[in-house]
């Protein structure tokens, strides 16, 4: 029992101590702050010798939340660094406060640097102030003030390779009151080190750089102010502006390829091509406010929808077009020779089709109908032959004769009209074959055209992004990160 009385009382004896201990150093920082700050003047910038204060800044980015291409803002969260040398806030030779090497003080208390990003867009009314966290300062009188911001700042963004576009957005940052020769901005050294490493990733943009430099003074009348700007880089993940502003449309314009398969005489192909196309106009009204607007500039996305719109509307013209020469009825002209060798000579042959008809006319040149015929020599009828017919013979004759010359001129008839009527349908049948054949044709050529639109479109869209974050890059001299 001794022995655990004397561990706690070792132990409340330690506490004692350590609280005193604790009690005393905050009450000598206490001391020591109303010794610094003793006629100390806060609106009095801590310049010595005519010599500006020279202010370092870093700003450590936290997260993207947004960056609108139709507003032309960025919303941006940081963690800003203030760092400057006021000589008035030096102890390090006082040998009473030796013992600490820095505290915290009120950020109110003391001349703070009035730093503005000159570009922000506007101010959030629920932003917590700067001035709730406090300034820390060493005994070597250095001052580095620490506070979290949400920023949005305006930006010039660039809408023509949209999905693939990067975008250059800079926070531009000077004294609001402080002209060069009080005041001197600069960029910490080890602003490029540790301005991403706690950069939460966003679900759109891909962080290519951030980086910090100094800009040419800002002159204003006769007065400069140095002008600090944080670069911010970021390329946008295209996958989902891919799935779901890109697919759609390609799926449909295949499906308006594919309608060149159904046959001319079928009713349903001129359905299926207006119905793709109003499906493609209003799917482009669905997502025009998610596309990017700018009056000078049109991304290639809307000239691809603008280009799918004109296809599916020519296709339209075209099964028009075919549709009206694969119903040529009977009345309809026989073709021209020279068509017949372009269409089924030529292209025919060139798509590997077969273009040969099957020889269905009747060739009534060897159709051979012979008229009524004598008892007595069998050679064919003429009119003085039924005059002596019908004075030689009996009345019974005379009628049979009669009813056979009846048959012959019905069966001439018939004969001719065959004739007619197969040329006809020779003709409308030539006709459809070419209706077939300039179908293969143009559905050849609305794939190139497809294809060929997409695929010139998309790849410019593709390569003008990568194009300007490589220049971003070479601006800022500096190598973009590759996420």
């Amino acid at each position: 029992m001794d022995i655990y009385k004397r561990i706690w009382l070792c132990l409340f004896l330690l506490s004692a101590i350590l609280v005193t201990g604790f009690s005393d150093l905050m009450d000598l920082e206490n001391e020591l702050n109303d010794y610094l700050l003793k006629d100390y003047d806060v609106k009095a910038a801590p310049s010595f010798d005519d010599k500006p204060v020279i202010v370092e800044v870093k700003l450590d980015l936290l997260q993207l939340v947004s960056l609108e291409l139709t507003n032309r803002a960025m919303n941006v969260f940081i963690w800003q660094y203030v760092k400057w040398h006021d000589r008035r806030l030096e102890w390090q030779n006082n040998a009473k406060f030796s013992e600490i090497k820095g505290f915290l003080m009120a950020p109110r208390s003391v001349w703070i640097p009035d730093l503005v990003i000159t570009n922000q867009a506007e101010i959030s009314a629920d932003q917590t102030s700067p001035w709730a966290f406090p300034l820390y300062v060493n005994s070597k009188g250095w001052a580095t003030f620490v506070y979290p911001r949400s920023v949005v700042t305006s930006c010039t963004v660039v809408t023509r390779p949209f999905p693939f576009d990067t975008q250059v957005c800079p926070l531009e940052m000077e004294s609001w009151g402080y002209p060069t020769d009080l005041l001197e901005l600069k960029v910490m050294d080890d602003a490029d080190l540790t301005s991403t490493i706690y950069f939460a990733r966003s679900g759109k943009w891909q962080l290519r750089l951030f980086k910090g430099m100094k800009l040419p003074a800002n002159n204003t009348a006769a007065t400069s102010y140095d002008q600090l700007a944080f670069y911010l880089v970021a390329s946008r993940y295209p996958v989902a502006n891919l799935f779901n502003l890109i697919l759609p449309v390609v799926l449909l314009n295949f499906l308006a390829y594919f309608g060149f398969y159904m046959p001319p005489e079928s009713g349903e192909k001129m359905g299926l091509q207006m119905t793709v196309l109003l499906s493609v106009v209003v799917y482009q009204l669905a997502v025009t406010a998610k596309l990017p607007s700018d009056g000078m500039i049109i991304p290639y996305l809307t000239w691809y929808y603008f280009s799918v719109i004109a296809l599916l509307t020519l296709s339209c013209v075209l099964t028009i077009f075919v549709m009206t020469i694969q119903s040529q009825g009977p009345a309809a002209k026989p073709m021209p020779q020279w068509m017949k060798s372009v269409l089924f000579d030529c292209l025919g042959r060139c798509m590997c089709m077969n273009t040969t008809r099957d020889n269905l006319a009747i060739d009534t040149d060897d159709v051979q109908i012979t008229g009524p015929t004598s008892k007595s020599d069998g050679n064919q009828l003429d009119e003085d032959d039924v005059m002596e017919e019908e004075q030689t013979n009996d009345k019974h004759e005379h009628g049979n004769v009669l009813i056979m010359k009846r048959i012959y001129e019905q069966i001439m008839e018939i004969v001719c009209y065959i004739k007619s009527n197969q040329t006809a349908n020779d003709i409308q049948e030539e006709w459809m074959l070419a209706a077939k054949v300039i179908n293969q044709l143009l559905m050849l050529v609305y794939l190139i055209c497809m294809l060929g639109v997409a695929a010139t479109l998309l790849l410019l869209s593709y390569f003008e992004g990568e194009n300007l974050a490589k220049l971003a890059g070479e601006k800022l001299n500096t190598t973009l990160l590759i996420d």
